[in-house]
């Protein structure tokens, strides 16, 4: 049985008299079984295979566009992680940013490996920006792993506290490349395959080229495809995929 993924606490979110939150809980199930990639992440992909095997105090921060998979991916290290006996806690920052940064931090600063996706939330935010300094410091005297996303290079963060930026910036940085209209053609072949879902790679071009380019738009495109093809007892046709998704 995978070992679970660190969770907040009740117990310590009462104390701090917030209600329950949930931190980023709807987790990429499929992980890296489903994961597509292009030959230019290939040092990305090798350094994650790293942190995941042995998380200890690697620092690693990820960039790329809206719809490269940055999500899918922390989520999948994550998930990785856990089945190998670590544990690991994603996190996504707009999640929790309206919440103390001590409610959150506090309770999953000490896992092994702490995947904190859409770093961009914190900009603006004084308090966050300094807890996210103090837990850099409090992570270099642990041996777990710290691995962050966004959508720009830590530079190109709009955060007022220069020290953050200093901070991040000593994070191994690595660009993570979306995929082409092919790399997303075989991405959703992959997914649907997955799923026992038969998905004609005719079908697959027309959603990508008709419907949208961004990953994550095409696969909840995916899961409503496959939700109506169920109910309706229908295969994934163009004429079905163009009632369904209004193309």
């Amino acid at each position: 049985h995978r070992p679970p993924i660190c969770l907040l606490r009740n117990k310590e979110i009462n104390a701090m008299n917030h209600p329950q939150m949930a931190l980023g809980l709807s987790l990429a199930s499929e992980g890296f079984s489903v994961w597509h990639s292009v030959a230019a992440n290939a040092a990305l992909e090798a350094a994650l295979n790293e942190v995941i095997a042995a998380p200890s105090q690697q620092r690693l921060y990820i960039h790329g566009r809206q719809g490269s998979g940055r999500s899918h991916l922390l989520q999948a290290c994550a998930i990785q992680a856990a089945d190998q006996g670590h544990s690991a806690q994603y996190i996504n920052m707009w999640d929790v940013i309206e919440f103390p940064p001590d409610a959150v931090l506090d309770a999953i600063a000490d896992v092994d490996l702490l995947c904190m996706d859409d770093l961009d939330a914190v900009q603006g935010h004084t308090e966050w920006e300094l807890a996210l300094f103090s837990l850099y410091n409090q992570k270099l005297s642990q041996n777990g792993a710290w691995l962050t996303a966004a959508k720009g290079p830590p530079q190109a963060l709009a955060v007022a506290l220069a020290d953050l930026t200093s901070r991040l910036s000593a994070f191994t940085v690595f660009q993570l490349h979306g995929l082409d209209d092919e790399g997303r053609r075989n991405a959703l072949i992959l997914r649907a395959s997955q799923r026992g879902i038969q998905l004609d790679s005719h079908v697959a071009d027309f959603v990508v080229q008709r419907y949208s380019r961004d990953e994550n738009e095409l696969f909840r495109a995916l899961d409503e495809l496959d939700r109506h093809s169920l109910v309706r007892q229908r295969r994934l046709t163009i004429p079905f995929v163009k009632t369904i998704l209004g193309i």
